[in-house]
């Protein structure tokens, strides 16, 4: 073989050995991103996993203020990171919230039986609503899925 063929033979492995690196670098980018991704979903599906605790444990007595500072943020963030069902569920699920907080409000102020009864109602969508919340998130958190 002259040397030349021997340059150009040495030239396309080279070559070959560079395109195999970069596309295993290529997958493991991806892969790694797919990790942050699934940890930043976590991150707002354990701030809700409390805050819905928090509603268990306390009922209607949820203070404003721990709406705002656990929850908020992390509801603001899920239309980054999850699907629009998903972030529209938390969101709804926000809302409720808030309606429960201004009618429980209202009760206090007014001690009006009605607005109490509502009060209680609202408690209860949001119940259901938390649970709708937990359903969508948990099927997109899940890296195994399971067939139903």
């Amino acid at each position: 073989m002259e040397t030349n063929t021997l340059i150009a033979l040495g030239s396309f492995l080279a070559a070959l050995l560079a395109a195999l690196y970069a596309r295993w670098a290529a997958t493991a980018a991806r892969r790694q991103n797919e990790i942050a991704i699934h940890n930043e979903k976590l991150k707002i599906y354990k701030a809700f996993l409390d805050f819905r605790s928090k509603l268990t444990a306390r009922g209607d007595d949820v203070p404003e203020r721990d709406l705002y500072l656990e929850l908020f943020p992390h509801v603001q963030l899920a239309q980054f990171y999850y699907t629009d069902a998903a972030s529209a569920e938390l969101n709804t699920f926000f809302g409720c919230l808030r309606e429960m907080i201004d009618l429980k409000q209202l009760a206090a102020s007014t001690k009006d039986k009605e607005t109490i009864s509502k009060t209680q109602s609202q408690l209860q969508k949001c119940r259901e609503a938390a649970s709708r919340v937990d359903e969508v998130m948990k099927n997109e958190l899940r890296l195994i899925k399971t067939s139903k």
